[in-house]
């Protein structure tokens, strides 16, 4: 994991309240991007939204000309609440690709989505301090598997759990 990506799994877990959380997979170099719905049940609407998402994937990467490696959905509910997960590889997800997905997701499904409520988009030196944290753990460990950042009173950023 590269500088710029933490800098981009950073941004996006602060900047999008709609996102629940972000789990990057070391060992597989994939990227989980992971929402929450209240008050769905898994049958509603979910193969529609699955299929939109897919078609803009799709359209999205042939307009870039880019050929990413991976991209997978899964569905799950506990408890009263739909988990929506998806799965990206890390080489070629951007900023502007998770945007897509969390606008595809709020059109739709914004009276749906469990959101964090707390505005830290303009604190900078939270980003900083949470970029440098994480870069000091990666560098003294020698088994990256286990790091995690917490962001105050929510989200929470998982490397490989």
């Amino acid at each position: 994991m590269n500088s710029t990506c933490i800098d981009m799994l950073i941004n996006v877990s602060v900047n999008y309240p709609e996102l629940n959380g972000i789990k990057y997979q070391t060992d597989e170099e994939t990227i989980a991007l992971k929402f929450a719905l209240k008050g769905m049940k898994t049958g509603d609407h979910l193969p529609g939204l699955q299929m939109k998402l897919r078609k803009c994937y799709h359209l999205y990467h042939t307009l870039y000309h880019t050929q990413p490696k991976m991209f997978n959905i899964s569905v799950n509910e506990l408890e009263g609440i739909v988990f929506f997960t998806l799965y990206r590889d890390q080489a070629t997800l951007t900023e502007e690709e998770i945007d897509l997905y969390i606008n595809i997701m709020k059109e739709d499904y914004d009276h749906y989505l469990v959101k964090d409520n707390i505005n830290i988009k303009t604190i900078d030196t939270y980003k900083q301090s949470l970029k440098k944290n994480l870069l000091h753990r990666i560098c003294k460990s020698r088994n990256c598997n286990s790091f995690w950042a917490f962001r105050q009173g929510g989200k929470v950023f998982v490397l490989n759990k």
